[in-house]
């Protein structure tokens, strides 16, 4: 997998749902170890029929009826990634295309950094900006049967073949269909939803959504949603932002630039003359068997995590990351890539990063050590 795999979990666009891009390699919360007492992961929520307000229903009703006549959307995308922990912005800009039921291409490409501002700050002494950082370039399409993954720096590309039950429309079930509504009912099953009062200083047009997931496949990827609709047009998102599951990590989508129902050449736009159907000639291409995810072992210790990729017909690359902020932390596993239920071809090595000894007692502690030995 690219670079880029170390940074995002997935971006396809497909089926009228644009699947964004998730997290860093699931980053742990050093607060929530293994056995520890502190902040637990989200778990799914249990359904319940969740009473809306009857302008939430209408909301919802709305932008599922008016996205529901787009047959051809594209667009620009500004990401911005957030690194809590290492206090790093990741910037990226790029382009997508959507052409109903079920293609759909992304293109990320590196920010120019001089264009981009700083906007978060450490929330420790002396509350410096964020390290800025350029994403790496890569592209995601979807044609309806497979989903690509296109590393042009490295000319190879990975495979995932779409299982025929999951084709077509069925693809809505995907983990993050904020780009275009789905029915109100489905909605309603899939999401805990809350409809925000927005700024004063916002446009009257748009609409606050706070967005919670009740299924496993969401929770595990991020554990709250921001979305911002423009309801004066055709309920189309000016920004989504994500908080990651052990809040490490923040990712916020803006967009602009839309063309519904365009019938302008395509090939004016993309580099490739279909968009869906790109030139890779000398590229190296590799194909991911359906239902290759990698197992979540965020929070284990090095030792279950080898046993439990093993198991599952992985192979084990290790690191030795930050310094352990406590004793029960030692050797846990933190941040793994690809991520959590990524999928990842059998045999194939896993990067797991834990927490190193170096630090895992205080300096008062390692001078009474030392002292002790003399």
């Amino acid at each position: 997998m690219s670079r880029m795999l170390k940074l995002v979990f997935i971006v396809v666009i497909c089926c009228g749902q644009l699947v964004l891009p998730l997290s860093r390699a699931n980053a742990a919360d050093p607060k929530r170890p293994n056995g520890v007492k502190g902040r637990e992961r989200p778990q799914p929520q249990p359904w319940r029929e969740q009473q809306l307000s009857p302008e939430l229903e209408r909301v919802l009703i709305d932008w599922a009826a008016e996205t529901g006549k787009i047959q051809r959307l594209r667009g620009s995308h500004t990401r911005y990634m957030y690194n809590l922990t290492w206090q790093v912005q990741e910037v990226a800009t790029g382009h997508f295309y959507y052409g109903a039921p079920d293609m759909g291409r992304i293109d990320i490409n590196g920010a120019n950094l001089k264009n981009v501002r700083q906007v978060k700050k450490s929330k420790t002494p002396p509350h410096k900006p964020f390290k800025l950082e350029a994403s790496q370039p890569e592209r995601w399409i979807c044609d309806g049967t497979k989903i690509m993954q296109i590393n042009d720096a490295d000319k190879k590309y990975d495979v995932f073949p779409i299982p025929a039950d999951k084709r077509g429309r069925n693809i809505m079930e995907g983990p993050l269909p904020f780009l275009l509504g789905m029915p109100p009912d489905k909605a309603k099953k899939r999401y805990i939803l809350e409809l925000l009062e927005k700024p004063k200083t916002a446009p009257p047009a748009q609409v606050w959504l706070k967005i919670e997931p009740r299924l496993r496949a969401d929770a595990a990827n991020w554990r709250e949603a921001m979305v911002i609709l423009d309801s004066k047009g055709m309920y189309l998102p000016v920004a989504v932002k994500l908080i990651h599951p052990a809040g490490t990590t923040e990712t916020v989508y803006t967009f602009g630039n839309f063309k519904v129902n365009s019938r302008a050449p395509i090939f004016r736009w993309w580099r490739d003359k279909n968009p869906f159907a790109p030139k890779l000639t000398g590229y190296k291409r590799s194909i991911i068997a359906a239902g290759a995810a990698v197992p979540a072992v965020v929070g284990l210790s090095v030792m279950d995590a080898k046993k439990k990729l093993g198991l599952a017909g992985y192979q084990v690359a290790l690191k030795a990351g930050q310094p352990a902020p406590n004793r029960p932390l030692l050797h846990v596993v933190y941040a793994q890539d690809p991520a959590a239920n990524g999928p990842a071809a059998k045999g194939k090595p896993i990067l797991l990063t834990y927490y190193d000894s170096n630090a895992a007692i205080g300096p008062a502690q390692r001078a009474t050590r030392r002292g002790a030995r003399k």
